[in-house]
């Protein structure tokens, strides 16, 4: 089951031949020199103005500005294996900066824009950044230490992209080896690390991360950009992907309403975490307007086709045959007022995987699959390669020269691949650890069926151990509680504790009432049916305040630093023990 293709003329000059197959040899700065050279008036990306209105940019017209960013920092002593740190949000210059900076043979070091000034000062130092940009007007940009010795830009430092500037001579010594930027980890359970990954790695990424689907479409895929460089992910689909594939970047004005920019761009390629696909999932829900009397019925046949899909067989032909009508006459209409008719790789990743979120896109026709990788690999190492695949599965390794997994005596996780990092920045004794044998500890407790299929059931550090002895991986119960509207998020905890409870996040705007809390309890008995009894959750209770960055509750990239929540909301806890 798949949908339409567009046939946008002015996205299809934007169609090119693939740079080569494998990435071997290719830098970022050579393919991207390529790529402008085979298809200067192609479409590269398209901006998003405040009022909604599209101007699209040629790799020609990039490339011109890619040269002014080079001519600048160049200009301001920036050379080789430097490192510059930037805090800005998704647009069409942090692109162009991400770009200057690899052609340069510079090191990227990109920061969350939400990031606090300490956290800031924090990455710079460790970084050794000799220069920090920013997008911030004059006064408002980050305070920075003045011991560290580092130039801050802010908007009004930025080059004058108006007038014509010659660009530095790009160094002859740039290499697949040669570092192209630094990540830093999330740290959910301590200071952030700082990731490096080469020209190599980020261009295996790319190759690998190439969907296996619709290729040789008449257009290219386009795609909504808005997560920030400071995301591995952000970095590659904006700056490294669409070197190697037909992608067209969409880039928003700030500030922008994110459901009407889907209207407008109609993604064709969407890769996001399970909270993005969780608001997307009401948005469509509210517009399948039915009475539940005629609903119900559809919905339960949906369910039937999709579990046997799961189950790995195929649903009997008059059942299928319901589904496939119910998906053009009742779920399609409701996905083209959001913004999806034309989705045709659709992947979910980034944190665990609620089963009954992708069951439900799964019921509308929608082939969302789940896909595996870390900040240390870049990008993908694990995909689902049948379409409707089983959600309790993150699939098998991906089919690319190189690539491996296996799972380790106590169950954890262990990859290496082409795309993996080199080591975190000048700490060896966490390279070390992190690196065994030539396999990364992935910190992930997986399993394996016989097949290869692999299955995730939790984090080594993120385990419980309860009064009895049980060891309990928190995030394979969280996954299992279904969709309820008004709650963001739950939250188990019961380490050291006689049984397991769970802590509620509403969403933004949402009345803790008694409806609610019904609506909890009956998402809470859900779970309870699934799970063996010392997994049972036993009391709730409602946070106070959101799990926010800024409160330190969450990473940047919006994952859980539990420690911190639990002790943040001790007292919370505590009540449901008395």
């Amino acid at each position: 089951m798949s949908f339409a293709v567009s046939s946008d003329t002015d996205l299809a000059r934007a169609a090119v031949p693939w740079i080569g197959g494998p990435a071997d040899g290719w830098t970022v700065a050579s393919a991207f020199a390529a790529r402008v050279e085979r298809c200067p008036d192609a479409i590269c990306l398209v901006r998003v103005d405040s009022d909604y209105r599209t101007t699209p940019l040629t790799w020609a017209q990039l490339h011109t500005r890619v040269q002014a960013w080079q001519a600048w920092l160049a200009a301001r002593g920036v050379g080789f294996g430097d490192r510059v740190a930037s805090l800005m949000s998704p647009d069409v210059d942090a692109i162009a900066l991400e770009l200057a900076l690899y052609c340069l043979g510079a090191v990227s070091v990109s920061l969350y824009p939400t990031s606090a000034d300490s956290q800031i000062a924090d990455v710079i130092a460790a970084a050794g950044a000799r220069l920090f940009v920013c997008d911030r007007a004059p006064g408002t940009a980050p305070r920075v230490p003045a011991e560290l010795p580092v130039t801050v830009a802010d908007r009004d430092d930025w080059p004058d992209l108006t007038q014509p500037v010659e660009p530095p001579e790009p160094p002859a010594d740039i290499t697949p080896d040669t570092i192209a930027c630094i990540v830093f980890t999330s740290g959910t359970t301590g200071r952030p690390k700082g990731v490096v990954h080469t020209h190599g790695t980020l261009m295996h990424a790319a190759v690998t991360g190439r969907p296996r689907r619709y290729r040789g479409q008449a257009v290219p895929d386009r795609i909504l950009w808005h997560l920030p460089m400071a995301h591995v992910v952000g970095k590659l689909r904006s700056t490294v992907m669409p070197l190697v594939m037909d992608l067209v970047n969409y880039v928003p004005a700030p500030g922008l309403d994110h459901w009407r920019l889907l209207q407008l761009v109609r993604p064709t390629y969407v890769v996001e975490p399970p909270r993005f696909w969780a608001k997307a999932k009401e948005r469509v829900a509210e517009r399948i307007t039915l009475p539940d009397v005629i609903r119900a019925p559809l919905d339960r046949n949906a369910q039937h086709c999709v579990e046997r899909l799961w189950a790995g067989g195929c649903p009997g032909w008059i059942r299928r045959a319901l589904w496939e009508l119910t998906c053009k006459v009742v779920y399609r209409p409701a996905l083209d007022r959001v913004g999806y008719r034309e989705l045709r790789q659709p992947y979910i990743s980034s944190a665990p995987i609620p089963i009954e979120l992708v069951r439900q896109w799964h019921m509308w026709g929608v082939d969302l699959r789940v896909t595996y990788g870390l900040t240390e690999s870049a990008g993908r190492v694990t995909e689902q390669t049948r379409p409707f695949s089983d959600a309790r599965t993150i699939g098998t390794c991906v089919d690319e020269p190189g690539w491996q997994v296996r799972i380790a005596e106590d169950g954890e996780l262990l990859v290496r691949g082409p795309s993996m990092f080199t080591g975190y920045w000048e700490n060896p004794e966490e390279t070390a650890a992190a690196i065994v044998d030539g396999w990364f500890r992935t910190g992930d407790l997986a399993q394996a069926a016989p097949d290869g299929t692999i299955s995730l059931v939790g984090r080594k550090k993120d385990v419980l151990i309860t009064e009895g002895g049980k060891t309990v991986s928190p995030q394979s119960i969280e996954v299992h509680f279904p969709s309820v509207p008004g709650v963001e998020r739950i939250v188990v905890v019961g380490d050291g504790r006689k049984y397991l409870t769970a802590l509620v996040e509403a969403s933004p705007g949402a009345a803790v009432d008694d409806e609610l809390r019904e609506r909890v309890r009956r998402g809470i008995e859900a779970v309870n049916a699934k799970v063996s009894r010392p997994e049972q959750i036993k009391d709730f209770r409602f946070l106070n305040e959101p799990l926010s960055v800024g409160a330190g509750y969450m990473t940047g990239n919006g994952k859980l630093r539990r420690a911190k929540i639990e002790e943040g909301f001790a007292a919370l806890i505590d009540e449901m023990y008395r």
